[in-house]
């Protein structure tokens, strides 16, 4: 029992040292914060004290002056008189204190401000209350005073340096920071030395009687005690061997099993982005970077905007997930590449978590539907001219026979005016509208009916060369340049095509791209090239080119931006392509041009015959 009063007393006084440090500490703290307040205040007051006394006499001044404006030398004078280093008149006030109706009054008055002045006006005037001392930058301390003058309100805005102020904010603050440093450094060394000094003795009683030992007061129990932990710490450490064993064999096989997930996102077609919830990007495979058009070797550890960009849409999708914790529905999103493509992608977001359920970080599927947005729009508008096509076959048979009776009675009302010496014009117009309505309709079932699709292999080159000789001879052509850029490797490119077709398609494109010139000179080369196994032809101008808005519309019947124009070119044009089994692509900017590129695929004649799209139209 005395050991144990004994240990006791010496932790008691142990304590009590500790504890009387403290309160020194604290109480030499207390008083150095008490000086540097009691000095720094006397000084905000004498500062404060000089600027109200200046900001009245300067109103006094106001008010004495005819003019409620000062010139530049009597502001000079006014700053020596009251020893200010800044010294600033505004025109008028805002009618109410609060921070809204000062910003909108601001905003109207900014205008009667000097320019290179207003940031810092702004910044005081919208930061301080009135009659207020606040510090500026560095050592200046400026105050706003508001004064009502027989001319209306004034504000005026006063500066003065003070260097010994600024000193005791920044040391205040400096020992402020400082005495609360070394109260938590005493606070964490008295817990050191009573982990360390004092409790060692507890702490094995405790430990040996949770071990089931009986541990007592005096110090032979406390040499067993440690006997004991010597031989657990030998345990312990046979232990320890047989964890590292285990551990390395675990972590062979998480190596394992994070090289097999590596395989596993490389082969995926669709792409696969990991964040944590820091917005860091974990892992992004190969699709998902080539999707994006950047590096992924430079993408992990970066913020996941540097892969989806800061103003797409996904962005927004990925934040939400990781701020609300949970998964976003899969949305199709329409973006601009970084090269300037339209890219259509269908993107889900998935909330990752842990084996508590707790949420550790975001995936991102992305699959690439812009092809299968291309093909989309193909097969609808193929679905709306099969409709048309259908539906025009009768509505055209009437209208011929309507147009052949109006063509019937228009001939007998000329004669009748001709055997009684009338003016024929009005009927002789009637018929020429009529033929030209006739003409027009003949065209639209020629569009609608199947082509008697025949290829047979063709010299691509020498046929482009004789369409192109037939523009140039034309008299409405002489002011237009045509060039013909052959394939790079300069031999001939043998396609299996049926010519007198592809020859109208072509002559539909030449025709648009003319067209696009409005009867002034200009230029239209067309370029041929190959690849392995696809034909393409880029018929460009550099003419007005067409509005997106319009992009879209062009390859329907009857859409025309000219009023001349039947609209049935280009559709014409895009079935013929298509009956080859091709792509026809527009690219235009308006006022820089446009390019049309027919991408055909070369086929051994054997192939080259399709029963199916020789007995169904492609409309």
């Amino acid at each position: 029992m005395a050991m144990t009063k004994g240990k006791h007393r010496f932790e008691s006084e142990v304590r009590l040292g500790l504890l009387i440090i403290i309160f020194i500490l604290l109480l030499l703290n207390a008083a150095s914060n008490y000086v540097v307040y009691k000095a720094r205040t006397s000084k905000t007051d004498v500062v404060m004290a000089e600027l109200t006394e200046a900001a009245t006499s300067i109103g006094y001044y106001l008010r004495s002056e005819s003019s409620s404006e000062l010139s530049r030398v009597q502001i000079d004078n006014l700053k020596s008189q009251f020893g200010l280093s800044g010294l600033i008149i505004i025109p008028s006030g805002p009618g109410e204190d609060s921070p809204q109706v000062k910003a909108k009054w601001f905003a109207r008055i900014a205008g009667q401000l000097p320019a290179g002045q207003i940031p810092e006006i702004a910044r005081k005037l919208l930061t301080s209350d009135y009659n207020s001392l606040t510090r500026g930058r560095n050592s200046e301390y400026f105050m706003v005073h508001p004064a009502d003058l027989p001319s209306g309100r004034r504000l005026i805005i006063l500066s003065q340096n003070s260097p010994d102020l600024a000193y005791l904010d920044g040391n205040g603050r400096f020992i402020l920071i400082m005495s609360i440093i070394f109260i938590i450094m005493i606070a964490a060394l008295y817990l050191m030395l009573y982990r360390h000094i004092l409790s060692p003795f507890n702490q094995i009683r405790r430990q040996a009687q949770d071990a089931g030992r009986e541990v007592g007061e005096d110090n032979s129990d406390v040499e067993s005690v440690v006997e004991e932990y010597r031989d657990l710490i030998q345990e312990l450490r046979d232990k320890e061997g047989q964890l590292l064993k285990l551990n390395a064999a675990i972590r062979r096989k998480a190596d394992s099993l994070e090289q097999f997930n590596q395989y596993l996102l490389e082969s995926m077609s669709s792409g696969v982005a990991t964040v944590d919830q820091q917005g860091r990007i974990l892992s992004v495979n190969r699709v998902a970077a080539e999707t994006m058009q950047t590096d992924q070797e430079l993408l992990v550890g970066r913020h996941y905007g540097e892969l989806f960009g800061p103003n797409w849409s996904i962005s927004t999708a990925v934040k939400a997930t990781l701020e609300e914790n949970r998964n976003q529905p899969y949305r199709e999103y329409e973006l601009v590449a970084p090269d300037g493509s339209r890219l259509s992608l269908g993107v889900a977001v998935s909330v990752i978590r842990d084996n508590e359920s707790s949420a550790i970080g975001a995936s991102v599927l992305i699959n690439d539907l812009t092809e299968m947005k291309h093909l989309q729009v193909e097969l609808e508008n193929s679905r709306r001219l099969a409709a048309l096509g259908e539906m025009s076959a009768g509505l055209a048979h009437q209208l011929r026979n309507s147009l052949g009776a109006i063509m019937g009675y228009g001939n007998l009302v000329r004669k009748r005016l001709e055997k009684k010496d009338h003016d024929i014009e009005s009927a002789t117009a009637l018929m020429d509208e009529t033929r030209e309505a006739e003409r027009l309709i003949d065209r639209f079932l020629n569009f609608t009916r199947p082509f008697n699709y025949e290829p047979k292999p063709e010299n691509l080159g020498a046929l482009l060369e004789e369409l192109l000789e037939t523009f140039r001879v034309r008299s409405d052509c002489r002011a237009i340049e045509f060039h013909m850029m052959p394939a790079a490797d300069a031999r001939p490119i043998e396609l299996v095509c049926d010519w007198l077709l592809l020859k109208q398609a072509l002559t539909n494109i030449i025709e648009n791209a003319v067209n696009a010139y409005s009867d002034s000179g200009g230029r239209v080369d067309v370029a041929l090239s190959k690849s392995s196994d696809m034909a393409t032809l880029a018929v460009s101008d550099f003419g007005c080119g067409i509005e997106s808005k319009d992009i879209e519309r062009i390859f329907t019947p009857f859409f025309s931006s000219r009023p001349s124009g039947t609209g049935l070119g280009l559709p014409l044009a895009s079935k013929i392509v298509d009956l080859h089994a091709g792509r026809l692509t527009v690219d235009s900017r308006v006022g820089e041009g446009t390019t049309f590129r027919i991408m055909l695929p070369i086929r051994r004649q054997a192939d080259s015959r399709s029963p199916e799209r020789q007995t169904s139209p492609t409309a």
